[in-house]
C-alpha cells in the first residue's frame, strides 16, 4: 500500500509537464494494475544498472510492453 502510494507520487512528479487529461489517464491505468508499473520500473532500473541510458532503457521497456499498456489505458 505504501509502496503504491510512493510510486503514484513518483509518476505524478514525472508527468508534471504532461497535459492533465493524459496525466489522469496514466494515473488511472496505474490504479488498475500497480504491479505492472512496478515491473516496468524494475526492468528499467535493471537496464540502467547494466549501463543503458535511462531514457533509452525506459523507451525499450515501454515498447516491449506497449500492448499491455494500451489495454490498461483503454486504447
Amino acid at each position: 500500500m505504501f509502496k503504491e502510494f510512493l510510486m503514484k507520487k513518483m509518476i505524478e512528479r514525472q508527468l508534471k509537464d504532461v497535459a492533465p487529461e493524459q496525466r489522469a489517464m496514466v494515473l488511472k491505468a496505474f490504479e488498475k494494475d500497480p504491479d505492472f508499473f512496478m515491473r516496468l520500473a524494475q526492468e528499467t532500473d535493471e537496464k540502467t544498472k547494466s549501463g543503458m541510458n535511462k531514457m533509452y532503457a525506459a523507451q525499450s521497456v515501454f515498447a516491449k510492453h506497449a500492448d499491455e499498456l494500451k489495454k490498461l489505458m483503454g486504447q
